[in-house]
């Protein structure tokens, strides 16, 4: 009996994600045939999502081809989680993008000797986890050391975005009311095109090279004003992409390693996001002229088709902040 229950507290929990029934089945066979692995299979990146965020599986396999959501997009939802990934594609196409995500991977088809013993490899650098995990919490106290700075550097923003919205107010300033309602509108269509509940579209102030919000929906003063303007530091979705040139998904504000003992994440989370999207806006001569964000007050993975709206959107902004 007490045999039987140690077996139980030892055995690795694996998700696969794979839309083919049959390679589910199959894999799914020779990943449990030693019973040192339980298999959570499904065929959606959505269900695989949620299931990765409430179960936390030691692993997951995930085929890069699936319907709705691409599977890259849902690794890179699911690594965020801390969880380790193992990429399988058919398409040689795909194996430079499975590169860049940083994962390993298996080009099908595939033997399941080869996929039992990638798993175990995968399983081994999860054990690995638990000393990264002292390492972020040493990293957590240094980010509470720093918190002090931060905060410094919140109310000098602030400041520095008061002063920018009393110049931006006076007669003759660069932003028209036609150019503002263009902003609100195109705020709006992205908000709409992600089902979203708020959002902020930002432009570059070439001058210091940070984001000033100019046109957001849903936010009160506070949010408001601690995101006025931002710099490139990285600890807000809308910093990160302003300083990686790439859009920034996050699924779950709350499991985000972004905010970790950041002022950030809390402001959002006061704020009610649950989840973040930011597209960078590149202007017509390549350079990035502003970010458009949509924010969720609900865990939320958006999906290719609406990101790519977002970014037919973002183009169309580009032109409104960048005519030339």
């Amino acid at each position: 009996m007490h045999e039987h229950e140690g077996l139980r507290q030892t055995m690795r929990h694996l998700l696969v994600v794979e839309d083919d029934p049959a390679v589910c089945s199959v894999m799914q066979m020779g990943l449990e045939a030693d019973g040192s692995c339980r298999v959570t299979s499904v065929d959606s990146a959505r269900a695989a999502f949620h299931i990765a965020l409430d179960d936390r599986p030691d692993a997951a396999i995930i085929d890069a081809a699936l319907p709705e959501v691409h599977g890259l997009a849902l690794t890179r939802a699911v690594v965020g989680l801390e969880i380790p990934v193992l990429i399988t594609s058919g398409d040689p196409a795909l194996q430079d993008r499975m590169v860049e995500v940083g994962c390993p991977f298996l080009v099908k088809p595939f033997g399941i000797g080869q996929l039992v013993t990638e798993t175990r490899q995968l399983l081994d650098a999860a054990s690995q986890r638990m000393g990264q995990l002292m390492t972020s919490l040493d990293r957590m106290l240094n980010a509470q050391r720093e918190l002090g700075f931060v905060i410094e550097q919140s109310h000098r923003l602030v400041e520095e975005s008061r002063r920018f919205r009393a110049e931006r107010l006076k007669p003759g300033s660069g932003t028209s009311s036609s150019r503002a309602a263009l902003f609100d509108s195109l705020l709006g269509e992205a908000i709409a095109a992600t089902h979203a509940d708020m959002g902020t579209l930002q432009a570059v102030d070439p001058t210091t090279n940070t984001l000033r919000i100019a046109a957001s929906r849903g936010f009160g003063a506070t949010f408001l004003d601690f995101f006025a303007v931002v710099g490139n530091s990285g600890d807000s979705p809308c910093g990160l992409a302003l300083r990686e040139g790439r859009r920034v998904v996050i699924p779950a504000v709350a499991r985000s390693e972004i905010f970790t003992g950041r002022e950030t994440g809390r402001i959002l989370r006061d704020a009610g996001v649950l989840a973040v999207q930011s597209t960078p806006i590149f202007g017509t001569r390549g350079g990035l002229v502003g970010v458009i964000s949509t924010h969720w007050a609900r865990i939320s993975l958006p999906t290719d088709g609406e990101l790519a709206k977002v970014d037919e959107i973002a183009h169309r902004a580009a032109k409104v902040i960048d005519p030339s």
